[in-house]
């Protein structure tokens, strides 16, 4: 048998009523702080819903455009190419912030490396690198190839440089033995045959494919 209410509990005003009336009263003489809090929560919901279907048009837009320069670019046609180098530009002028743009700053750098125009390639992996996310998995190779590009001008020192920050990048990529091997070419050229050596025996160690194996043989043969 359930316990019988006590005198008190019967006497005792229900707390949920009190409370609303407790809030009616503070909202009849709160009007003007109320509505003005009211005002500015449904302000901040609608400039956030804004500004997430504005980004999104955003990305959108230099999507589209990122991906009618790609084919181009791939087309081997010299014309398209150009047009895809336009296209590109275009991207990165008008959408600056967005993803693409960090993809069309990679592409643009590959292609001026691809026909030696290094400094035009730096210029464009440094924008990569200022765009891109932290983790992007692009990042290796853009420092490998900012290493290439340093060496294609001659300027060992800065392709040793990014050869080296190309090595301690996250190892999941699958380019640290080539990154050694990079590192140890420009050794050997700045005839630093120790620290060639040093950096060809660590690529060879982490090395699966044989074509590479062999040549990475040859060259700790020669600086040994």
């Amino acid at each position: 048998m359930a316990d019988k209410l006590t005198k008190i509990e019967l006497e005792e005003p229900d707390k949920l009523q009190v409370f609303y009336e407790e809030f009616l009263d503070y909202a009849s003489k709160n009007r003007t702080k109320l509505a003005i809090i009211v005002a500015a929560i449904v302000a901040v919901m609608l400039i956030a819903g804004g500004w997430f279907l504005y980004d999104r048009h955003y990305e959108n837009q230099a999507d589209e455009l990122y991906w009618s320069a790609f084919p181009l670019e791939k087309s081997g046609d010299p014309k398209e190419i150009e047009a895809a180098v336009k296209t590109y530009r275009d991207l990165l002028a008008q959408f600056p912030r967005s993803d693409a743009a960090a993809l069309a700053s990679f592409r643009l750098g590959n292609l001026f490396f691809k026909t030696g125009q290094f400094d035009e390639a730096i210029g464009f992996y440094d924008g990569f690198l200022e765009k891109a996310s932290g983790n992007n998995d692009l990042k290796t190779l853009v420092l490998s190839a900012l290493g290439a590009s340093y060496e294609g001008k001659k300027d060992l020192k800065k392709a040793l440089e990014y050869y080296e920050k190309a090595i301690v990048t996250p190892a999941d990529n699958g380019f640290a033995g080539m990154n050694y091997q990079n590192a140890g070419r420009v050794y050997e050229e700045m005839n630093n045959r120790a620290k060639a050596l040093e950096y060809y025996k660590k690529a060879l160690a982490i090395t699966v494919d044989p074509a590479a194996e062999i040549l990475i043989k040859r060259k700790i043969a020669q600086n040994s």
